[in-house]
């Protein structure tokens, strides 16, 4: 037979069903291998190299052979759930990826390519898979590791890589004395965790009206573009404000300047002025999002207001 199971240290059997095929288990592919075992996953192994040591390097069922078509009808490749191509070799990939795609075209397809004009052609050829260059990925981590920033993972999703960043706020920081609110839409990432000190809980999806001060931990989801506007402090600019027309009752002004001072983060003393002398455009501009939550937040509280774009700089 061309492809043959490899019996090495009583490995287990081949998956019948719902199971992650690894095709190329040279580094790459080991380390794969092993992070979705540490997940509970399925995971059957194809290599097409003879494997130098014996050992049971991964206790994973593992078919070794030189003719891909064998290999992938012994592989239960049409009960798959995903079929992960990771060799060194982009025509084996790119081969390999187009078999499994008839065999099984139900299956989550990710591939390896070694080249961004290839990435692109067989993303058109294979709209639907997953295709990941990993040295442009390794880049966009050094580039950003370049910028003093702690990486502590990375994804790819449309296209794009998103990087994992861990930012401890200092002094004269780009983020530090920002709201929540504006790193995001600021600089364009997604902040996922926050931590006030390092003795307290992190907290998951942070409340935006957060104001970030030194000894502050922000952890963020972002392109390398918005690394990059963080490190020179290229905020977008704010371009919406507020006009507030009218609250019906002294309990809700008081509630609307507690609102307008959290969530635009402007001075107590503009909100409570504003407030008090309507119907008023609130003289702070705000981001869209931004400035549609304070709306339905005023709105809870019973005062009626209109979200405007407005262009001319507003002190």
């Amino acid at each position: 037979m061309s492809s043959k199971f490899q019996f090495y240290n009583k490995r287990p059997p081949i998956p019948k069903t719902d199971h992650v095929v690894i095709i190329g288990l040279g580094k790459l592919g080991q380390e794969i291998a092993s992070k979705l075992r540490e997940l509970k996953i399925s995971v059957l192994g194809i290599t097409f190299n003879v494997i130098a040591s014996q050992s049971d390097f991964l206790d994973i069922p593992l078919i070794y052979g030189h003719n891909l078509v064998d290999s992938l009808q012994l592989a239960n490749l049409e009960t798959a759930s995903s079929v992960i191509v990771v060799t060194d070799d982009d025509i084996v990939n790119i081969e390999t990826a187009l078999l499994t795609r008839k065999i099984n075209p139900r299956c989550q397809l990710v591939i390896r390519t070694n080249g961004d004009t290839l990435t692109k052609n067989l993303g058109r050829l294979l709209p639907a898979a997953i295709i990941i260059d990993p040295y442009v990925a390794a880049a966009e981590v050094f580039t950003g590791a370049a910028f003093g920033e702690n990486i502590l993972g990375l994804s790819c999703w449309q296209e794009q890589t998103v990087l994992v960043t861990q930012y401890y706020i200092e002094e004269q920081d780009t983020l530090q004395g920002l709201l929540i609110a504006e790193v995001a839409y600021g600089y364009g990432v997604v902040p996922i965790i926050y931590q006030e000190k390092s003795e307290d809980e992190p907290i998951f999806l942070p409340s935006e009206d957060r104001r970030l001060i030194p000894g502050n931990l922000l952890i963020v989801l972002a392109t390398i573009e918005g690394l990059k506007a963080i490190e020179a402090g290229n905020l977008k600019p704010k371009q919406w404000n507020l006009k507030i027309i009218k609250a019906s009752s002294k309990m809700s002004i008081f509630d609307g300047i507690s609102a307008i001072a959290r969530i635009a983060g402007c001075p107590l003393k503009t909100a409570t002025e504003t407030m008090n002398n309507l119907p008023a455009t609130l003289p702070f501009k705000m981001y869209y999002h931004q400035a549609m939550k304070l709306k339905k937040m005023l709105q809870q509280n019973q005062i009626e207001s209109v979200v405007e774009q407005n262009f001319s700089p507003i002190s």
